[in-house]
């Protein structure tokens, strides 16, 4: 059965949005920093075991502003999209969904 996939769950639009997945009893993994580092090398490998077939992808990963420089911050942010990419070009994904005040 698919399943949505939230990455930036511990954010502000995150957490709201896994709110309304629970409150309307629909199947999600919330990942966030913690769970999945999408700056990390081996993040692409490591969602292989997350993601499958069918499965909705949001994301809502994004450093802000006063984590560092303007441009410094706009370099990770397009690295964390390569990853997620890298992680699910295996996969049929059934919807993909990109969000960001970037």
């Amino acid at each position: 059965m698919s399943k949505v996939i939230v990455f930036g769950a511990s954010g502000f639009v995150g957490r709201a949005l896994i709110n309304i997945l629970e409150r309307n009893g629909i199947e999600h993994v919330a990942l966030a920093s913690k769970s999945l580092d999408l700056l990390s090398s081996d993040a692409g490998p490591n969602m292989t075991n997350t993601i499958h077939d069918g499965d909705t992808i949001i994301m809502l990963s994004a450093l802000t502003p006063e984590k560092g420089a303007a441009g410094e911050i706009a370099v990770k942010n397009i690295q964390m999209i390569q990853k997620l990419l890298e992680g699910i070009k295996e996969c049929n994904i059934g919807q993909s969904i990109y969000n960001s005040s970037d």
